[in-house]
C-alpha cells in the first residue's frame, strides 16, 4: 500500500537539464518548497530579488535588460518568466524572487554571477524623449515648464 501511495508523487522541473547535485536519498522525507538538488540547464536564467513595492509592478512576460558586473561589455535582453507568489522576510523586509530568462545565451555568463536587471514595467509608443537640460524657458533659463503651442 505504501509503495502504491509513493508512486503518486513526482519531482518535476519546468525545464530540461542535468542533475548536478542531489541532496536526498531513498526514504528521506521532503516537504513542499524544500530543495532536493541542483539542476543545471542550458537555458540561462537570472534570479533577481525585489522589494515588495517593486515586485508588485512586475509581471510575467515583461521585458528586461541584464548587465553583468563580471562581463562589462555585455548587455542581454530577457523576459520575466516567474514571480514568487510568496515573499521572504529578512529583518522585517519582504522580498520576492523574480526569474528572468535570457533571450540569447552567452558562455561568459556563469552561475552565481552578479547581475543588474532593468525590468520594463510600462512603455509608451510614439513618445518623444528630451533631456531636461535641453529644455529652456523663454527667458533662456533651464527649466521643466513645457507649453503647448497652437
Amino acid at each position: 500500500m505504501r509503495k502504491k501511495k509513493l508512486a503518486d508523487y513526482t519531482v518535476r522541473a519546468p525545464f530540461d537539464g542535468v542533475i548536478a547535485e542531489f541532496n536526498v536519498k531513498k526514504g528521506d522525507t521532503v516537504s513542499a518548497g524544500s530543495s532536493v538538488g541542483m539542476l543545471v540547464t542550458k537555458q540561462q536564467i537570472a534570479t533577481i530579488s525585489l522589494n515588495e513595492v517593486d515586485a508588485a509592478k512586475v509581471k510575467v512576460g515583461q521585458k528586461a535588460t541584464l548587465i553583468f558586473d563580471a562581463v562589462s561589455d555585455l548587455t542581454i535582453t530577457g523576459e520575466v518568466a516567474e514571480v514568487d507568489a510568496v515573499g521572504t522576510v529578512s529583518q522585517g523586509v519582504v522580498s520576492y524572487n523574480v526569474k528572468v530568462v535570457f533571450d540569447v545565451q552567452d558562455e561568459r555568463i556563469k552561475p552565481g554571477m552578479t547581475v543588474t536587471a532593468n525590468i520594463i514595467i510600462s512603455s509608451k509608443p510614439n513618445v518623444l524623449m528630451v533631456k531636461t537640460s535641453a529644455i529652456k524657458n523663454q527667458d533662456g533659463s533651464s527649466g521643466y515648464l513645457l507649453k503647448k503651442t497652437a
